[in-house]
């Protein structure tokens, strides 16, 4: 929950946006492999219901991976899904926009592309 606080922060910081993460939301309909890789938040950013996919860094994921995880987190959830990560590389970074992955970069970027 330390990075929850630490998106929160960034955003109000940087945006003077005032987060709002829900509790108690059920992620049991995600397959096991995506409840392992990200801890699930649902939140409320512009007004509307998003998933942030806060990556755990058990596994190294390439761009692609990530990309195709966020989509079936997407397809299960119905609602956007925001990948967030303490660090990526320039490289990462920017094939996840190739790729239209929303992303936060604690303390450093964040990229929405449907806000």
């Amino acid at each position: 929950m330390q990075t929850s606080t630490a998106i929160r922060n960034y955003l109000v910081h940087t945006t003077g946006i005032q987060l709002g993460f829900l509790t108690d939301q059920n992620f049991d309909m995600l397959p096991l492999y995506l409840l392992h890789r990200f801890e699930m938040v649902e939140g409320t950013l512009f007004n509307k219901s998003v998933i942030f996919a806060i990556d755990k860094g058990l596994v190294k994921l390439t761009p692609y991976d990530i990309k195709r995880s966020m989509e079936t987190i997407f397809n299960k959830l119905m609602k956007p899904v925001i990948y967030c990560t303490p660090a990526i590389s320039s490289t990462e970074r920017n094939r996840l926009m190739q790729y239209g992955v929303q992303f936060i970069i604690i303390g450093k970027q964040m990229f929405y592309r449907s806000f």
